[in-house]
């Protein structure tokens, strides 16, 4: 049998095999309500002048979908609208790394409250506030229990192994970068 051949014989048996009961085929969603399950933290290839530094991160993982985070944060500039940030997100595809989006968004402490609000919110915590903006200042943060991440402003996320690279720029330049590599799972998925 032809290699061709043997491939779609392959495929209809899949079809098959996945069928509901009814006949009709399983699809997997390519999207939809998600959960970001953290894999890995690092530093950006390029991390600018790199004054603002996020220094050992730590996720300990609690269960499926529960992380412990603790870190040490750096902030040279108090974060506030003369800080914006650039978020580059790439998803795992055929053949390497696919760029997904490439999002810039200003006044970073609020776009962070809305993006993200129960991270701001263990953040903002952490410095004895409530709301932006966010002090210059070293500070250690060690009791951030976050679970099933999600943005706020993106009620559906492509589904797979992502990496994002989110960049900081005061006045429009870049002061720092972290990386970090997660999987987007389906919500409730056990």
């Amino acid at each position: 049998m032809p290699a061709v051949l043997k491939v779609i014989a392959g495929a209809a048996v899949i079809l098959v095999v996945a069928a509901r009961p009814e006949g009709i085929p399983v699809v997997t969603p390519f999207a939809g309500p998600y959960a970001m399950i953290p894999k890995s933290m690092s530093n950006c290839n390029d991390p600018g002048t790199n004054k603002l530094r996020i220094l050992s991160s730590k996720l300990n993982k609690i269960n499926r979908t529960a992380f412990w985070y603790s870190t040490q944060i750096i902030l040279p500039v108090t974060i506030d609208d003369d800080v914006s940030m650039d978020l580059v997100l790439w998803v795992s595809g055929n053949g390497g790394w696919k760029l997904l989006t490439d999002h810039k968004m200003p006044n970073a402490c609020r776009v962070f409250q809305t993006y993200v609000p129960g991270f701001a919110k263990l953040f903002l915590k952490m410095v004895g506030k409530e709301e932006c903006p966010l002090p210059a200042g070293n500070y250690t943060f060690d009791s951030g229990i976050f679970q099933g991440l999600n943005i706020k402003a993106f009620p559906v996320f492509p589904y797979g192994l992502h990496r994002g690279d989110l960049s900081f720029l005061h006045k429009g330049r870049k002061i720092g970068c972290k990386s970090a590599t997660f999987e987007v799972v389906p919500r409730g998925k056990k």
